[in-house]
C-alpha cells in the first residue's frame, strides 16, 4: 500500500504518466496477426506512447542497429533480420503508426526510446513501411555478470519479477525498505529512466536465492551494485520469503533527468581483469626491482670477496 502511494505521488509531482493497466512509456511489443504474447521474439513493432499503441516506421534512417536495439529491449542480443509488413506479408497489418525517424547512435542502447524520433504527428508514413524485426534466439543475459539484473514473466519486458545475478545464480530482492530510488535504479539499470509501479505480483521460484534485502537507495544510481552488492556468500542472508519479491513497472520519460544505461554500463567484469592485470605487472615490477637491488648489493661484495681471497692468496705463496 505504501510503495503504491509512492508510485501514485510520483506520477503526480514528477509526471510519471501511467498508461492502461500500468503500461509504461516507451514499452514494446510484438504483434503477429492482432495477437501478441509476451513469448514472441519476431513480428510487428508497436511502441506504447501518448496512451496508444503504434508502429514504427522504417525509412532511410532505421537499419541494423535500430532493429539491434529493439531486440534488446526485448532482452535478445541481437536482430537475426528486419523488413517492413508492406515486404513481408507474414504478421498482418496494424492501423497506425506513432514514430518514424528513428536513430540510434549507439548499438549497446537498451531501450528504443534512448535513441532519437519523431512522432508521428510530425510525419507522415504509410502503415505498409511498418517495422517487422525478428530477434535472435539468443538473450543478453546468456553469460551474465555479477550484479547484471533482468525483468522476468511480465506481461511486458518492461516490467516484471526483478532477478539480479550473484554468486553464479539468478536470485530475486526482498522489497523490505525497496524504495522509489532503488526501484528508478533498477529501471535506469535496464535503459529506462523511471519506476512507474512497485510491486510484489510475481513471485520467484523456491529453489531460487533472494540475494538482496533492505535495499534503500538514496539517490538514483546507474547500477544498483552502486547502492547495495552482492552476498560474499552463495547463500540467502535474508529471511525474506518469495512473497516478498520485489516486482518494478519502467518507463521512458522524455522529462526525466535519466537517460538509462546501455549493455555494458554496469559490466565491470574487463575493468576487474584489467585491474588484476595491472596489479600482476605491477608486483612483478616491484620484485624485479628487489631482484636487480640485491644483485647490486651482493654483486659487488662477492667480488671484493673473490678479489680478497685471490690476493690473500697470492701472498701467502709469496
Amino acid at each position: 500500500m505504501a510503495k503504491a502511494l509512492i508510485c501514485c505521488l510520483a506520477a503526480v509531482f514528477f509526471g510519471i504518466a501511467y498508461g492502461e493497466d500500468g503500461i509504461g512509456r516507451g514499452t514494446l511489443r510484438f504483434v503477429q496477426n492482432d495477437q501478441t504474447s509476451s513469448s514472441y521474439s519476431t513480428g510487428i513493432v508497436q511502441v506504447y506512447v501518448g496512451g496508444s499503441w503504434g508502429g514504427i516506421c522504417s525509412n532511410n534512417d532505421f537499419g541494423q542497429t535500430e532493429a539491434n536495439v529493439i531486440c534488446h529491449q526485448f532482452g535478445y542480443s541481437a536482430a537475426a533480420s528486419y523488413s517492413t509488413v508492406g515486404n513481408l506479408d507474414r504478421y498482418g497489418s496494424i492501423d497506425v503508426i506513432t514514430i518514424s525517424n528513428v536513430q540510434c547512435s549507439n548499438d549497446d542502447y537498451q531501450v528504443l526510446f534512448q535513441c532519437d524520433f519523431i512522432s508521428s504527428n510530425e510525419t507522415e508514413c504509410n502503415v505498409d513501411n511498418a517495422v517487422i524485426v525478428e530477434c535472435m534466439s539468443t538473450r543478453v543475459w546468456d553469460d551474465p555478470f555479477s550484479g547484471q539484473i533482468r525483468l522476468q514473466r511480465g506481461e511486458f519486458s518492461s516490467e516484471g519479477l526483478v532477478e539480479i545475478y550473484c554468486n553464479d545464480r539468478w536470485g530475486t530482492v526482498c522489497d523490505d525498505l525497496f524504495n522509489q530510488n532503488s526501484a528508478d535504479t533498477v529501471c535506469n539499470q535496464l535503459g529506462y529512466t523511471d519506476a512507474i509501479d512497485i510491486t510484489s505480483e510475481i513471485q520467484g521460484n523456491t529453489s531460487q536465492p533472494i540475494w538482496l534485502t533492505n535495499t534503500n537507495c538514496a539517490i538514483v544510481y546507474s547500477c544498483l551494485t552502486s547502492c547495495t552488492s552482492c552476498p560474499s556468500s552463495d547463500e540467502q542472508v535474508t529471511n525474506c520469503v518469495h512473497q516478498e519479491d520485489v516486482n518494478v513497472h519502467c518507463a521512458y520519460e522524455s522529462t526525466s533527468s535519466q537517460f538509462g544505461g546501455t549493455l555494458t554500463t554496469c559490466d565491470f567484469t574487463d575493468l576487474a581483469e584489467a585491474i588484476s592485470r595491472l596489479i600482476g605487472i605491477i608486483v612483478g615490477v616491484v620484485i624485479a626491482f628487489f631482484v636487480i637491488v640485491a644483485i647490486c648489493i651482493t654483486l659487488p661484495i662477492c667480488i671484493c670477496c673473490c678479489l680478497g681471497v685471490g690476493i690473500g692468496a697470492a701472498a701467502a705463496k709469496a
